[in-house]
């Protein structure tokens, strides 16, 4: 027999998985903005490295505004890397680039995880959201059978006879608007 607590259960932990697999959906998300951000970066890296001439280059910093920098092949200028916890090192451009490709490397390690993770939620989601529309359906069920459908009593003839024959109900207080079709509803009912 089902109750109604394996019901509400089933669909909190179905509530649950949701979210969670929400969250991660984000988080995926999130991390795709991380590696495009990442994929600029080297490619912006790899253009100043592959400089064989003075070139000149514009860098945004925010609200609209750039700075012109000239770039000499022979005297590359110096980054400066975010190397944790908001301490950062002077490195080349190659180094620089290195660690930008090796964070990519994990970031994207990072993403796939998540969306195996995600996979594994969403197939967990799936079967406990079977069970419960199995068990919902079992639940209805058997409050129907529990409210077993109880008959009219039976009327005699001469009485069923009586009722056809009374077109409209002269008790009624209220006089219904009548439509089109007998004893139909309309929308105005």
């Amino acid at each position: 027999m089902v109750d109604r607590e394996e019901l509400q259960r089933l669909a909190r932990e179905v509530e649950a998985l949701r979210q969670q697999f929400d969250e991660i959906q984000n988080r995926v998300q999130q991390i795709d903005g991380i590696l495009e951000e990442h994929d600029v970066t080297d490619g912006i890296l790899d253009a100043y490295i592959s400089t064989t001439k003075n070139a000149v280059s514009h860098v945004p910093i925010g609200s609209g505004v750039s700075l012109k920098i000239e770039i000499d092949p022979e005297n590359l200028p110096v980054t400066l890397v975010d190397i944790g916890s908001g301490i950062y090192s002077e490195k080349n451009l190659e180094d620089a680039r290195a660690i930008t490709q090796k964070r990519k490397v994990e970031i994207k390690e990072l993403r796939d995880e998540l969306h195996s993770q995600g996979q594994q939620i969403e197939q967990k989601l799936g079967e406990v959201a079977t069970l419960f529309n199995i068990t919902a359906e079992q639940f209805k069920t058997e409050q129907g059978d529990a409210s077993t459908v109880r008959t009219p009593p039976k009327q005699s003839t001469e009485q069923k006879e009586a009722d056809e024959d009374v077109d409209e109900p002269t008790s009624s207080p209220k006089k219904k608007r009548g439509s089109l079709f007998r004893n139909e509803l309309t929308l105005d009912d």
